[in-house]
């Protein structure tokens, strides 16, 4: 006990005696602004939930080498994730190039390869920020407080390190928050808190700076695009037959449905516009409950009977919620590819099981718009 209060002790007195906070901050910036070429890995964690299972680990490899003349970010670079799907558990990889006149974007995994190149252009830019978000041109930014408020500035220690702590508030409000090894001024952790309540934060848990001689290496021979054979359906289809339950462990099948009409919800539990539909699924659940000739479903596809189990209880859902039960990720990815719609997506369903009405999205006159179907129909 005594060597651990020791120990303690020394940390706290080599952080009072180091070199003041804004000293390392300015260190660390003429560090990394300095250098032509910077490649390093980094241990990506994407929280979006407070329950098991909703963190996303992801691998990555980033490379960036200085580019006098590109205005947008300064930087070419390489930056290539590696994750398991968090839906269907499958090994990924993605990966991005950037060499100051396109974007080059590679998706590798057994069931499925893409790759796509874009000139630079205003719709590109926006992919290229969203591709190098936590990494070194943001480091830069905050750092130098172009385009953040500091809020906090003091020394801390992260881990076994010694270390400067940052918190600061970008131009749109996110909490930002960087760890600076004072030892090597260097970051070691950058975070980004984009939504406290739900919640949804990005941890970049970054590893030491890489030899030069990695520096920009391609990717290589391209990944020959995989033919899309799955048919999405369309209104006038029958919907897949597939061997569903609902979270009471009750076996469903949509052909087997008494009512005339079924709407049916396809949602996800990470889906903030599926969170807002939650009224008109409780409200549609209701009114059926009173007419026979109806039937309302909610239908969760990418989510777990424990995920469910737990979503519903925080969200207080008292009706029966439908998933997809099915353990071989590559046959789910498959059955997937059939309703690949964006999330809400509602459909209603005839007797026969035929998709008579198909509404992707969701606004506040979604209710109505079911209502008035159902109305057109008969109902």
């Amino acid at each position: 006990m005594k060597i651990y209060w020791l120990a303690l002790a020394c940390v706290v007195s080599f952080v009072k005696c180091g070199d003041n906070p804004e000293k390392t901050i300015q260190s660390t910036l003429e560090k990394i602004s300095n250098e032509q070429q910077l490649a390093y890995n980094v241990k990506e964690l994407t929280i979006q939930g407070s329950k098991t299972g909703d963190t996303i680990f992801t691998t990555q490899r980033c490379e960036f080498k200085k580019n006098i003349g590109d205005e947008n970010f300064g930087y070419q670079f390489i930056v290539e994730d590696s994750l398991l799907h968090p839906h269907f558990r499958i090994p990924i990889i993605s990966h991005v190039e950037f060499n100051g006149i396109e974007r080059l974007w590679m998706l590798e995994s057994k069931v499925k390869n893409m790759n796509k190149k874009d000139l630079v252009s205003e719709s590109t830019l926006k992919k290229l920020k969203n591709d190098i978000s936590g990494q070194l041109p943001v480091w830069k930014e905050l750092l130098s407080k172009k385009g953040f408020k500091h809020t906090i500035v003091k020394d801390s220690a992260w881990g076994n390190k010694v270390c400067t702590y940052i918190n600061a508030l970008s131009a749109d409000s996110a909490v930002h928050e960087m760890f600076v090894d004072k030892a090597t001024n260097w970051p070691a952790l950058f975070r980004v808190i984009i939504n406290e309540k739900q919640p949804f934060i990005k941890e970049y848990h970054i590893g030491t700076q890489k030899s030069k001689q990695t520096f920009l290496i391609s990717k290589g021979k391209e990944p020959v695009p995989t033919k899309e054979t799955i048919e999405r359906v369309k209104v006038g289809d029958l919907f897949p037959v597939w061997n569903l339950e609902d979270t009471n462990g009750k076996a469903v099948q949509f052909k087997d449905r008494k009512a005339k009409y079924t709407v049916l919800f396809l949602s996800g539990i990470n889906c903030g516009y599926c969170q807002k539909a939650l009224p008109v699924v409780k409200q549609m659940h209701q009114k059926c409950k009173s007419n026979t000739d109806v039937d309302c479903l909610a239908f969760y596809a990418d989510d777990s009977k424990a995920k469910l189990l737990s979503y519903m209880k925080e969200k207080g859902i008292d009706y029966p919620i439908v998933f997809n039960p099915e353990k071989n990720a590559e046959k789910r990815y498959k059955q997937r590819q059939r309703i690949r719609f964006g999330l809400p997506t509602t459909f209603i369903l005839n007797g026969e099981n035929k998709i008579v009405w198909i509404k992707n999205g969701y606004s506040k006159e979604l209710g109505n718009a079911i209502r008035s179907k159902l109305k057109e129909l008969g109902y």
